[in-house]
């Protein structure tokens, strides 16, 4: 895989006008389609206290993030300070930990979308859904050759800008430093920008609306 940058579009007022423009700006630079994109992030928290008897610590949240392009596996991003990690799994392990029940399943959210292929660059557009709410449009954009972020972050946010035809999109930074992911981009990168997107537009949603 390559680099990925990942932006909130717009919110739910504007979703239906831009979803269609963009649709039109992708198009016309002559994109194709190439297929449908999901993305499924849920939060679990822990059902009992923090530790065991034994003194064992638990992360109190474990978000589990499953993307249409690794059917396989799923990515869990699991928050213990000072331990954080994003681990990937099979998910047959799903079922494994739904058995054990040590954590509950709280909050869904759902990207539904296409992906577009435009040389050297994969764009990704879709609704992000809290049950049956739509609450943004989201976009991802993929450079195919790019290994590093740090290399290729001028190159992707220069892309990103003809779309946007320079109008303010909210960015989605990740602390990448802080889980202990190297600097070669992987799915564990992506699955951590999607955990602060879900971060991000739960604090924009707590705070009320803003203007994109």
């Amino acid at each position: 895989m390559g680099v990925r940058w990942l932006l909130k579009w717009s919110d739910a007022s504007h979703m239906g006008d831009e979803f269609s423009s963009l649709q039109q700006t992708i198009e016309r630079l002559g994109a194709v389609r190439t297929g449908k994109w999901t993305v499924t992030h849920q939060l679990q928290l822990h059902k009992f206290a923090a530790s065991d008897p034994d003194g064992t610590q638990f992360a109190r949240e474990l978000h589990v993030i499953e993307f249409s392009d690794a059917a396989e596996n799923c990515f869990l991003v699991v928050d213990k300070d000072p331990h954080k990690n994003v681990l990937e799994i099979h998910k047959a392990m799903l079922l494994v930990m739904d058995r054990i029940q040590l954590y509950e399943p709280r909050q869904k959210v759902k990207i539904e979308g296409f992906v577009y292929s435009f040389g050297d660059f994969a764009i990704k557009m879709g609704s992000y859904y809290l049950g049956a709410s739509a609450k943004a449009l989201i976009v991802e954009v993929e450079y195919k050759p790019g290994i590093r972020l740090a290399d290729c972050n001028v190159l992707g946010r220069e892309f990103l800008d003809q779309l946007t035809k320079g109008s303010t999109r909210q960015w989605t930074d990740a602390d990448f430093v802080s889980y202990g992911l190297p600097a070669r981009f992987s799915m564990q990168h992506s699955a951590l920008q999607h955990v602060a997107l879900f971060r991000s537009l739960q604090s924009t949603n707590s705070a009320g609306p803003t203007q994109t």
